[in-house]
């Protein structure tokens, strides 16, 4: 990845309670044509950030005193232009996800190995500064602009030719603009749509002038959000929001809408402007570090911590409905002397086959999570009858009869099991963990490959 000089001298401000950290990252900006402020702390990073003006900021989300999140709050509420970027730890996405509900604009994941990374990102970020305050003037002109030559379109005054050549200013800049551009009749049929809205939609202009708006609605936005938009603009008041469309291939794609109601000097109003951007990539991006947050990533598995959320999901359900409930806490015999015997990727690749097996063996009202090394939990819910936990049991042991092939190596695996039951044993999410960890401890004392119940004796 080829560096980014800067056009000209930009101020950043660097916050990292790391020395190493902040001395590598400070020394390459600076050498690549950056100003760069550092600062240990984030107390000291808001003084700065405070007297000194900068056009960037690189924050560490783990720090002592004020933390990455509380700097990212404060300079998002005082200074929302500011693009800032976060970074964190290998073990911090979720905090990454917080973050970017905040305000960040961008994410790093130490430790940075190639510093390429960090000056594509703040060169990105400064780019798309610069683009969105253009485009925030734009817009505003934009919409200022769009009222200003309908009222006196409307007036039809005595300046024709001026109001003419004005017109067709307008009407080149909507045609460009950067942001899909619709302009609907009261009924929400559309009258104008500039090339943007094709390029996004795939729909050409004459496939919806004519046509009501509806003709993008997806089956996934909720009807109350359309009855909450039209109450709005109906009554002349201006509506942001996002809506899931669809595009005329049949695609989904998420809009960032501004829908500005037109009115006539009398108040009455005429049309509606609707300017769409689309944010599908961003959407799409928090998905990504969401799902990262909750799932294993070598199994595709949900974590601990998503697995104790559904786990204390479960156990609110069973006492609301009178419902019996088991969790099965799975340890495999013997998956450390395969990993030091044969290494961690072919110990990773079994891994991932005993998550397959697993996955076909219970219910899809069912949950498998993997909360480390060679432990899986299975949160069974709304049990008819507490036996079916004993079947279970019987059936993943018989699932790991049939040895696991890898490559040349055939793997025979075998699985000690502890249960408990919910609400009976315990009602909460960690001491139900417990109970079941220790059921399987004693199964493994038995002999392993075997199956205990959580008992308070």
């Amino acid at each position: 990845m080829s560096e980014q000089i800067p056009s000209e001298e930009k101020k950043l401000l660097l916050i990292d309670d790391d020395e190493s950290v902040r001395i590598s990252f400070q020394a390459y900006l600076e050498d690549i044509g950056y100003q760069v402020f550092a600062a240990s702390n984030g107390r000291t990073g808001l003084d700065i950030f405070r007297q000194e003006p900068v056009d960037l900021i690189l924050v560490d989300l783990r720090m002592p005193e004020v933390n990455g999140l509380e700097v990212l709050e404060q300079v998002t509420g005082e200074s929302p232009e500011t693009p800032v970027i976060v970074i964190s730890g290998m073990g911090t996405l979720s905090d990454s996800v917080e973050a970017l509900r905040l305000g960040a604009w961008d994410y790093l994941i130490k430790p940075v190995q190639d510093m390429g990374a960090l000056a594509h990102a703040v060169s990105r970020a400064l780019e798309r500064a610069r683009l969105r305050r253009e485009n925030r003037k734009y817009r505003e002109h934009l919409e200022d602009l769009v009222a200003e030559r309908t009222r006196e379109l409307m007036l039809r005054t005595e300046e024709a030719r001026q109001t003419a050549e004005q017109l067709r200013v307008f009407s080149l800049a909507v045609e460009q603009s950067a942001s899909a551009v619709v302009i609907t009749d009261r009924q929400g049929k559309v009258d104008y749509v500039n090339r943007k809205f094709t390029e996004v939609t795939g729909y050409l202009s004459e496939e919806v002038v004519g046509q009501n708006m509806s003709i993008l609605k997806s089956d996934q936005t909720p009807s109350e959000l359309f009855d909450d938009l039209w109450s709005t603009i109906s009554t002349g008041r201006v509506w942001r929001g996002e809506l899931l469309n669809r595009r005329k291939g049949g695609d989904y794609f998420w809009d960032y809408v501004t829908i500005t109601p037109i009115v006539t000097s009398d108040g009455a109003i005429t049309h509606y402007l609707a300017i769409q951007d689309d944010i599908t990539i961003r959407k799409e991006q928090e998905r990504r570090l969401i799902h990262q947050a909750n799932h294993d990533s070598l199994t595709g598995l949900p974590n601990r911590l998503l697995a104790l959320d559904r786990l204390k999901q479960a156990v609110a359900r069973s006492k609301r409905e009178n419902l019996k409930g088991a969790l099965m806490y799975l340890d495999l015999d013997g998956f450390k002397e395969i990993n030091d015997q044969y290494g961690h990727e072919t110990g990773d690749r079994l891994l991932v086959a005993v998550a397959a097996r697993l996955r076909d063996c219970v219910r899809e009202t069912d949950t498998i999570a993997r909360i480390g090394g060679d432990e899986f939990l299975v949160i069974l819910q709304a049990l008819e009858r507490l036996e079916h936990s004993t079947y279970l049991a019987g059936k993943i042991h018989d699932l790991f009869l049939e040895p696991i092939a890898i490559d040349h190596l055939r793997f025979d695996v075998t699985v000690s099991i502890g249960i408990t039951y919910f609400p009976d044993d315990g009602k909460d999410p960690r001491e139900l963990l417990r109970n079941a960890d220790t059921a399987m401890y004693r199964a493994k004392q038995a002999g392993q490959n075997q199956s205990r119940f959580f008992a308070e004796s």
